[in-house]
């Protein structure tokens, strides 16, 4: 929507479309916690000496095969204009391919990861794509700890870093960037892993402020073009990564990474770089301020703010301050401002704020150095409670065989046997399941409860027994009828 500027009295405004913002972001992407962000990469920078060719990034895109057509030139007026794409977006959104991308500061990338949804791995799917890219496959489609990595391991093949020589890789805070696993590697080989805070990637991860959207662009263009070379047909995971050549090839380009990597303040390291006014989203959590109004001129009252002081760690307090108000005592000159005309919205708390308890405060996302000892600790420990948990799962979702197997000591099963005609007898066995040393000193008994003769004549045969399976020299069939465990 284009800007339109709008003049009243001595002020000149304007009339821009607001971007769309989550009230989790709002609260999240505050001075605080992107101050904390910088503090940790500063040491790391001081601490390393990392050079601008072994500063990384490293984010995952969907790269679905439908994608919203571009925009065409239609006649003036002409306000309903239709473009073919695969598939209805409402209906129909296609099947999502997962794209994983590295660059670093100086403009420079390694070949895409894509994850398709698939269980097994097929060379077709990654058939045109980019030169060096490499194919994984998972049911959902999205990237899991497994399939990053094996990411990872792509990616250390290409930067050779070590120990000595370090590289820094900075990353969201997914879970399968913070698996056990994928720590170990990186600590092993010399990959210093920096997280960001959450709800701040937006600004702080060079990737999504100016590669992922030009990139895009250029998507949208390269699929239009494929469905006018192909009319009647429709894309599929099979074209999704040479479809992304062209679109990887022109704009993932020094021309848009290494600005990225300045506006974000990583490299060349600047933590002024990002202005107060895109903290303004967060002032929705500030506390409605009480004034007393003046009762002379140019009078200097106090004011009480309650003011909400963020942590690292996503916690938030209020704070009561109190700050010297001006009050001008000249009515020929009125100011008027934009909060004057909306006011920002506040939130109100009536009741103090419970505070969270320790566990809880682990549990938020925060930014880390994921390789430092006590952060390994930390999640070694998460991963070895979770291992512990599917451990329990298992045992308990165990077939009944299984456990009896497992059980020391020893078992009894009775296996009540009935013939298959209507002649009046049966045959009980009991059979002695023990563990494996005491059925080397076992024997299966065979006891019968009547003779061995039936009453038409019929003798029974003790020969081995499948599946508890007994014959009569006539051929008649005895099958089990009841299981029953003592």
């Amino acid at each position: 929507m284009v800007s339109q500027p709008m003049k009243q009295g001595s002020l000149l405004f304007n009339t821009p479309k607001p971007e769309a913002t989550s009230q989790a972001k709002a609260a999240g992407f505050n001075k605080v916690v992107v101050s904390h962000f910088y503090d940790n990469l500063r040491d790391i920078y001081e601490k390393f000496e990392i050079p601008q060719c072994d500063v990384w990034n490293g984010d995952e895109t969907n790269v679905p095969t439908v994608m919203q057509p571009p925009d065409v030139i239609a006649t003036k007026n002409f306000k309903q204009v239709s473009q073919t794409v695969s598939a209805e977006r409402g209906a129909e959104r296609g099947v999502n391919v997962m794209m994983l991308v590295f660059v670093n500061a100086i403009g420079s990338s390694t070949p895409p990861v894509f994850v398709f949804p698939r269980k097994k791995q097929n060379p077709d799917l990654i058939k045109g794509g980019p030169t060096g890219c490499l194919g994984l496959v998972h049911e959902s489609g999205w990237m899991t700890a497994e399939n990053f990595l094996l990411s990872l391991q792509h990616f250390h093949g290409i930067v050779k870093s070590t120990k000595e020589k370090p590289v820094l890789l900075t990353l969201d805070n997914h879970s399968s960037h913070i698996d056990y696993n994928v720590v170990k590697f990186a600590k092993d080989n010399g990959i210093i892993l920096l997280t960001f805070p959450p709800q701040c990637s937006h600004a702080l991860q060079p990737l999504d402020v100016s590669v992922f959207g030009p990139f895009k662009s250029a998507l949208k263009k390269s699929h239009n073009q494929w469905l006018q070379d192909h009319p009647g047909q429709r894309i599929s995971i099979k074209e999704v990564a040479h479809l992304c050549r062209v679109p990887y090839m022109e704009k993932v380009i020094p021309g848009n990474i290494t600005p990225g990597f300045q506006k974000t303040g990583i490299y060349p390291f600047n933590r002024d770089v990002i202005p107060d006014t895109r903290y303004a989203p967060a002032s929705v959590t500030d506390q409605p301020e009480i004034e007393q109004h003046a009762t002379s001129d140019n009078v200097t009252e106090p004011r009480m703010t309650q003011d909400v002081i963020s942590h690292p760690d996503g916690v938030f307090e209020l704070e009561e301050t109190r700050e010297e108000v001006q009050i001008s005592g000249d009515p020929a000159t009125p100011t008027i401002t934009l909060t004057d005309i909306r006011p920002l919205p506040k939130v109100s708390q009536t009741t103090p704020k419970a505070r969270r308890s320790q566990k809880q405060v682990s549990r938020l996302g925060r930014t880390r150095i994921l390789t430092n000892t006590p952060e390994i600790n930390v999640i070694a420990e998460h991963h070895q409670r979770q291992s512990e948990k599917i451990e329990k799962s298992r045992r308990r979702l165990q077939p009944a065989s299984e456990k009896i197997n497992n059980k020391k000591g020893k078992q009894k099963i009775i296996i009540d046997m009935e013939t298959t005609s209507n002649e009046d007898y049966s045959v009980k066995k009991k059979v002695n399941v023990t563990s494996t040393k005491a059925q080397s000193k076992k024997k299966v008994s065979l006891k019968q409860q009547n003779d061995s003769v039936s009453n038409d004549g019929d003798e029974l045969i003790e020969t081995p027994v499948i599946s508890g399976e007994i014959r009569t020299r006539t051929g008649r069939l005895v099958k089990p009828s009841i299981y029953r465990s003592l």
